[in-house]
């Protein structure tokens, strides 16, 4: 009787270690304790062109999505960047003439946002983890990322070079986190952009972007620039998109951590950890029901 009572007991502690791995796989499959800065976030950033023909090109900002630690395949950007020209944009991130050509593979002309699948992988950009705006709030500080026009222009700069170092980061405050405009939900903020930061992400402290840079509004559309507000398409739409075409993204949180595969893929080798620990329990559980049978 007591060598019975003594296989329960360590097969209730199988059980109990068994349980406890499971949780500890599924968490780690969720969540991964990585507080991104926002300087972090320009690694994925890159700059999107469009050649309009007769020498003229088009350029806007985009940004990389994708799984976590995955060669960058897609890019999200304004539809406006891109609008027009569908099969003559690219991508580049180290000047005009090393642009790698992107596919529009989805656009939103309601929403203002396209997302492109470059004919390459990009290897030295990194994938941005996207969080919802519901998850701000008003007054929170946001950043704007992106190679401006403006700035260009002023460093006479005529090769547009999309290095990091070529990139600019504006920062204000939330004024809105769900302002809709037109039927497209939008944050409004005082954080100052201009035409080539479109298609740019705004982000969080922890650097996740939660809108995508798209316009600029003065008093009374088209008052006092120095006034002026602007709008980011909330992420919500690009999140749902990514859902549907079926493209893993990394999903980010209120506190910073971030997540995988949150198209609903998931890790081999942890399913296989998982799985093996059910056995375990399963296992448990059959030598205890027959102990206790005899």
């Amino acid at each position: 009787m007591a060598y019975g009572k003594k296989i329960i007991s360590v097969c209730l502690t199988v059980i109990m270690l068994a349980t406890l791995l499971m949780l500890g796989l599924s968490m780690g499959m969720e969540a991964y304790a990585e507080n991104s800065k926002v300087e972090d976030a320009q690694n994925s950033v890159v700059r999107v062109f469009v050649d309009m023909g007769g020498g003229s090109i088009g350029i806007g900002s985009g940004f990389a999505v994708g799984g976590k630690d995955e060669d960058v395949e897609y890019v999200v950007t304004n539809y406006h960047v891109v609008a027009g020209y569908l099969n003559d944009a690219y991508v580049t991130v180290t000047d005009i003439n090393g642009g790698i050509k992107a596919d529009v593979i989805y656009y939103d002309d309601d929403n203002d946002f396209a997302v492109l699948e470059r004919d390459e992988k990009l290897t030295n950009r990194k994938p941005i983890a996207l969080l919802s705006p519901k998850e701000l709030h008003k007054s929170q500080d946001i950043y704007c990322i992106g190679f401006p026009g403006l700035s260009d222009a002023a460093s006479g700069n005529t090769s547009f070079e999309s290095r990091i170092k070529d990139m600019t980061i504006t920062t204000g405050t939330v004024s809105n986190n769900d302002y809709v405009r037109e039927g497209t939900t939008y944050i409004l903020s005082d954080a100052k952009i201009n035409g080539g930061n479109s298609g740019g992400p705004m982000v969080d402290e922890y650097g996740q972007a939660v809108g995508i840079n798209t316009a600029t509004i003065g008093e009374a559309d088209g008052g006092d620039l120095s006034n002026s507000m602007t709008l980011a398409v909330s992420m919500d739409y690009v999140m749902d998109t990514l859902d549907d075409l079926d493209i893993t993204y990394i999903k980010g949180s209120a506190n910073g951590t971030t997540q995988r595969n949150s198209n609903g893929s998931a890790d081999t080798k942890l399913i296989i950890m998982i799985a093996g620990a059910a056995a375990v329990i399963c296992a448990a559980v059959v030598i205890i029901v027959v102990v206790v049978n005899n």
